[in-house]
This record gives C-alpha cells, structure tokens and sequence, in this order.
C-alpha cells in the first residue's frame, strides 16, 4: 500500500539488522533473497549505473558516521547530489574553512517534493536554492542555531533562532528578506514538522516553560506545556497516524509523548518603565 508523507521509526535492538534494512530499502546492499520495489520497479533489477542515477535522483541517506566530506562545508555538502547529478547551479558549492558537522543544518522550504525550495544557514549567512541556482537572501539574519519554515496564507516564512532570540521573515523570488512578527524568545530554538501538506513550526527558548508551536490553520501561536521545568527540546516530530499526538526528545530527559490538543497563548506584556527625575535648582 502506497503512503506519502509520513515517518516510520524502526526499533530494535544492536545487531537485530535495522541498518541493514535500511541500505537494503535504499538501495546500497543487494538482498540475499526477495526484492525491493520502488514506485512501482524492482530496485536492483538494473544495472549499477541505472540504481546509481536512482539514488541520486529519488532518494537521500544519512549515515551513522554523517560520511561527510570534512574540507566541506554543510552547504557543499548538501549540494554534492546536485553537482553528481549535473544539475544547474550546483558547481557553486567550493570548499569552506572548518568542518562540516560545525555547519547549521539545512531544511526544506514548502511541501515535500519536487516542487520545494531549499535553504540554508551557513556562515555565509542565508541561502536559498529555486531548484536550478543559489542566491543570497538580502536582509536575513546571519547567525542562528536552528532554522525551520512553515505556511502562512499565500506566504512561506523562515524562522532562525539562536541565542539572540528567533527572526521570522519571508523569502521573496528575488533573494529578498521581508521579516515579519516573531515571538519574543532569547536563547530559542526552532523545530519543523510537516503532516501531509501541512507545516508547523515548534519554538521554544530558556525563559518560557511551554512550548510553542504555529499550526497551518492557526494564525496564532499556540502552546505545550513542556515535560519539565529544565527540559531543553532537541527535537519534536507529528504523530502520522494521530493528529492529537506528538513526540519530544530532550537532551537527556527522554522522548515525551503529548497527547491532546494545543492550547492557547498569550504573550506576557513588556511593562513599560518610567522614569521620575527629581531635583531642586
């Protein structure tokens, strides 16, 4: 049965064979016995090239030991199954000073498929990538810890977050930064998640004990309770199968599990100081 858009987790013990399934489901370890069907063709009933060229073109793997060329940057790296591939655009890529697991991470603009775009944040500053060519954003922050995008009407926002607090802004056709409103956070980290078509974004930062997420049909922010008072998320991801549940990794506090749905947020407000000066002539 076919399934677009969603995530299946494998769990197993050491040695039970989960990497193995997964080279074998992304076609780089030949099965002993059966097969291995790929929108609607046998994987390895081609030849090298030909699964070669599949792989390049349907699929993307990451390994246990990242398998990241060091002299890179997380950008090039990103950008190898391009210039593999010979696509326009992507001979752009060079080298960089520092090695590419120090890189932020890269994440997908719009909906899953061919038809997204993509961006980045090296030290460079933001990148945006149409399908065919680079560009620098102009106008977008520099720096930030975590990236993620969501929808919002006809518009798709980038969020950067980091000890500065969270940017929001949209990337227009020509490489412009618009910002738009962001929710006052410092020391704030963004997390994307995607059911179906749909885009949230999850926000939260060391001075709020909830956690905020932004809903597709949602214009506000809305919030979780986070599991603990010291908890720092590093990940969320949606439930699939159950729109009223999500996961939680921490950094060692476990993986929570929410049920229910979201509730609404009111942001405190700054109170304004005022200043009395006294004196005599």
């Amino acid at each position: 049965m076919k399934r677009e858009g969603i995530i299946l987790i494998i769990s197993a013990p050491s040695g039970a064979g989960k990497t193995t399934l997964l080279y074998t489901l992304a076609g780089l370890e030949r099965p002993e016995s059966g097969c291995v069907e790929f929108e609607g063709r046998r994987l390895y009933a081609g030849n090298e090239t030909a699964e070669a060229k599949l792989r390049n073109e349907k699929m993307g793997f990451v390994f246990q030991g990242y398998c990241l060329l060091p002299e890179h940057t997380a950008l090039a790296n990103v950008m190898l199954h391009g210039m593999i591939g010979r696509r326009s655009g992507c001979d752009k890529a060079g080298k960089g000073r520092g090695g590419a697991r120090s890189r932020p991470a890269t994440t997908r603009v719009g909906n899953s498929g061919a038809s997204g775009s993509l961006v980045a944040l090296p030290s460079a500053g933001l990148r945006a990538v149409d399908g065919t060519q680079w560009m620098a954003v102009n106008g977008a922050p520099s720096k930030g810890r975590t990236l993620a995008v969501r929808g919002a009407g006809q518009e798709q926002l980038v969020f950067i977050a980091g000890s500065s607090g969270v940017k929001a802004g949209h990337v227009a056709a020509d490489g412009k930064w618009t910002e738009r409103e962001a929710p006052d956070a410092q020391f704030a980290s963004v997390f994307g998640g995607s059911r179906s078509t749909d885009n949230f974004v999850f926000l939260t930062s060391r001075q709020q004990h909830q956690m905020l997420v932004a809903e597709p049909k949602n214009s506000n922010w809305r919030s979780f309770p986070l599991p603990s008072w010291t908890a720092e998320v590093t990940s969320v991801a949606l439930d699939p199968f159950d729109t009223a549940r999500l996961y939680v990794g921490t950094l060692g506090e476990g993986i929570f599990i929410y049920e229910g749905k979201s509730a609404k947020y009111e942001a405190k407000k700054k109170v304004a100081e005022t200043v009395v000066v006294t004196g005599t002539n």
